[in-house]
């Protein structure tokens, strides 16, 4: 997925998620020492008390996507959560109910919790928040344990790359071998400097996702949802600042390419990363332009606000 792809499914997705929350009726006040998990919302309520693991609509969606656009940036390895797995006819119970559901069938939306069934006395309501909150918890156990088997693979596989790798390299002429492992080792360099700027900026993340957190917190109390505008420019700006550190080593990086190789290879290497980073200058005027359309901008008269072609990824 190129950077401005990225970018433009962002907004569309924020779009769309406020459009979606605004549409749910208002949630009801709580009553005088209720426990917020049994009042709210059962499909709100699985964001709070476990039913999906990362409840797309109501804030799980909005902080996994800052993480998710900050791994790809940097390279690091977004984390795979537990609602990925398949669950076969299971998947609703899983991933749409909240501990104590009833199914309601409808596709796009989650289902309903017992406490809107049947009448529950506060005895049973407090107990059925404690069961939702016990349930978060061993899930989180469970992701965990997936974490760990995740690593032990992805180490087996990084090996078996490295041997198929090494017997292409084997392939090649003595002198053309000797130059591709140069650019072998190039590549890791970069990615190894690469994660250290991801780690760099872990406390701007953090803090990011904090003030993700509290805006729709904000944004559901008030039912007023043109505060995550806020959001979307605080996360461009750090986004903004992380892509910049990657672009100019990207750029140093080519030029140690160049210099690796000699001939043939070394001028169409050379032709290949002039052609990148014209298509790199092309996509930052384009989204320089395009940002002239959003808030606290202005876009030109006549142009229409749209997002910009995608363009791929770069290096």
């Amino acid at each position: 997925m190129g950077r401005m792809r990225a970018m433009a499914l962002w907004m569309l997705f924020l779009a769309a998620w406020a459009g979606t929350a605004c549409a749910q009726e208002e949630q009801p006040k709580p009553k005088e020492g209720e426990k917020e998990a049994a009042r709210v919302r059962p499909d709100r309520a699985m964001f709070f008390q476990g039913g999906p693991m990362t409840n797309r609509r109501y804030g799980g969606g909005a902080t996994d996507w800052i993480e998710r656009q900050m791994a790809w940036l940097v390279g690091q390895d977004a984390p795979v959560k537990i609602d990925q797995l398949g669950f076969g006819a299971e998947k609703r119970m899983v991933l749409n109910l909240p501990v104590g559901g009833v199914d309601n069938f409808e596709t796009m939306r989650d289902g309903w919790g017992v406490e809107e069934i049947f009448t529950l006395t506060d005895e049973q309501s407090k107990a059925l928040g404690t069961l939702r909150e016990e349930y978060a918890k061993d899930l989180e156990k469970l992701q965990q344990q997936l974490d760990e088997a995740n690593k032990a693979v992805a180490l087996q596989v990084v090996e078996l790359r490295k041997q198929y790798e090494a017997k292409a390299n084997g392939l090649l002429p003595a002198e053309a071998k000797a130059e591709k492992e140069k650019l072998d080792a190039l590549a890791r360099e970069f990615y190894d400097e690469r994660l250290k700027v991801g780690d760099n900026y872990k406390p701007d993340l953090q803090k990011l996702q904090e003030e993700t957190t509290k805006k729709l917190a904000e944004a559901r109390e008030n039912q007023d949802w043109r505060a995550m505008g806020d959001v979307y420019r605080q996360g461009q700006e750090v986004l903004g600042k992380v892509r910049d550190v990657v672009t100019e080593m990207t750029n140093v990086t080519y030029g140690k390419m160049v210099e690796a190789l000699s001939g043939d290879a070394q001028a169409k290497v050379k032709a290949e990363i002039e052609k990148l980073q014209a298509r790199q200058k092309q996509e930052q005027d384009m989204r320089a332009r395009w940002q002239q359309g959003r808030p606290g901008g202005e876009r030109p008269q006549g142009e229409a606000e749209k997002p910009p072609a995608p363009q791929g990824d770069n290096f």
